[in-house]
């Protein structure tokens, strides 16, 4: 180990455990795992310096440690920072629908609290009362399942903006050391018609923003756009079996592909 040029770890708490006295030698370069998958990819040697690890600074930490490093290509936009912003997003969601169902509640309560005291016009007036505020919260349902499938769009026009972005645009560059990862009949077998489909539900977010802002009617959205869903979707279902079995078939005999997956 004194005399390797690099020292690739998995497991830093457990290179800790085994060897709690190592220091670095001189010139020698203590890295992630994901640097050796990045060297496949690349062909040759990456650059050591994103994939560094001081032994000294990691004496504390826990075994998930590594799973916060990332691959260069997503150091500035973290999934962790969506996922933090979802639960948020989810949480206040719940806070509001447990404020509705109180609402639906009291009315019906007070109903029943008032109605041994009151004439027959008294009642029709609390009755009148009691149908506007059901209306008030059908409308705030209606809103909360609008926001809800609004969220929903979004998230997924994320994805496939992240699947387009980190997978298939950097695996097709020509640019890269030894030429692209993927030849484009081999992307075309594992992306087929995805960047339509990203295009297509991006237009879909951006009609429920308006109809949630506008109010008018969320379900027309989808009828608006269900010809063309359909197209669009046919060539992903037809071939996903084929998709799956590329993928398989890719990693089994193309180590950059298997390797970038690593990253």
């Amino acid at each position: 180990m004194s005399e390797a040029s690099h020292i690739v770890l998995s497991d830093m708490n457990l290179f800790i455990s085994t060897y709690p006295s190592y220091t670095r030698k001189h010139r020698q370069y203590i890295v992630h795992v994901q640097w050796f998958w990045e060297c496949l990819c690349l062909m040759g040697k990456a650059d050591e310096s994103i994939y560094t690890v001081n032994l000294a600074s990691n004496q504390s930490t826990t075994s998930d440690s590594s799973l916060l490093l990332q691959s260069p290509s997503t150091h500035s936009e973290s999934p962790l920072l969506d996922s933090s912003i979802n639960t948020t997003v989810k949480r206040k969601r719940r806070q509001k629908h447990s404020y509705i169902n109180e609402q639906q509640i009291d009315p019906i309560q007070n109903s029943k609290r008032f109605n041994s005291s009151m004439n027959e016009n008294e009642n029709l007036s609390d009755e009148n009362i009691i149908v506007e505020k059901s209306q008030n919260i059908k409308k705030d349902n209606k809103y909360l399942i609008g926001m809800e499938l609004r969220e929903t769009e979004r998230n997924y026009v994320t994805m496939l903006s992240n699947i387009i972005r980190i997978f298939k645009t950097e695996m097709e560059k020509d640019d890269r050391r030894n030429g692209p990862i993927l030849t484009k009949v081999e992307s075309t077998q594992i992306f087929g018609n995805i960047e339509e489909i990203y295009h297509l539900h991006l237009l879909i977010a951006e009609q429920l923003d308006r109809a949630i802002t506008e109010d008018e009617c969320i379900g027309s959205v989808f009828l608006t756009n269900s010809v063309e869903l359909l197209r669009v979707y046919q060539p992903y279902t037809k071939f996903y079996d084929k998709t799956i079995e590329a993928v398989h078939t890719l990693e089994k005999n193309n180590s950059r592909f298997y390797a970038y997956l690593k990253v």
